[in-house]
């Protein structure tokens, strides 16, 4: 079952929700009163930012959405591409940073280094399917199980010898 969703003909999916929030608890690990920036670009569907903003207010997060133009200079995920210093200063307050948008960056990186999570679910090219993706691969998957098997994949690296 879907819902329509007015003016932009595009069909809701009632799982995004409940798959948002898996996210945002179990990957993301976002907790109240913590800064989240959603950033996307004019590729972005409405309703999956929408969702994402809503599911972070829901949770208690204070949220932020920077919708900008696609980059100038280069492909998104390419480093030769320049993005609007705003989303960058926007990057540094951030705890979290939900990227629909930008992939790689000079500012992505420092957030990182600086501890803020980052969680990119797609480009520009994919994102009509990112709901659909985002729904398939992680609402009935058991990612604490996933997360176990690869804490003993990361210790046979960790004690192998060669």
């Amino acid at each position: 079952m879907a819902i329509e969703v007015p003016d932009i003909g595009m069909r809701l999916k009632p799982d995004l929700f409940p798959t948002v929030q898996i996210i945002y608890r179990d990957m993301c690990n976002l907790r109240p009163g913590e800064r989240v920036l959603i950033i996307a670009d004019a590729r972005a569907p409405d309703y999956l930012i929408a969702t994402f903003h809503g599911i972070a207010m829901m949770m208690g997060g204070d949220v932020a959405v920077i919708e900008g133009p696609p980059p100038r200079g280069g492909a998104t995920y390419q480093p030769s591409a320049t993005w609007s210093p705003m989303i960058a200063a926007a990057s540094r307050e951030a705890d979290l940073i939900i990227d629909f948008a930008v992939g790689y960056a000079d500012f992505i990186v420092e957030a990182v280094k600086r501890g803020a999570r980052v969680f990119s679910p797609g480009d520009g090219i994919a994102l009509p399917y990112t709901d659909d993706v985002l729904i398939r691969t992680i609402l009935h998957t058991d990612i604490h199980a996933i997360r176990r098997r690869a804490d003993r994949i990361a210790a046979l690296f960790s004690d192998a010898s060669m």
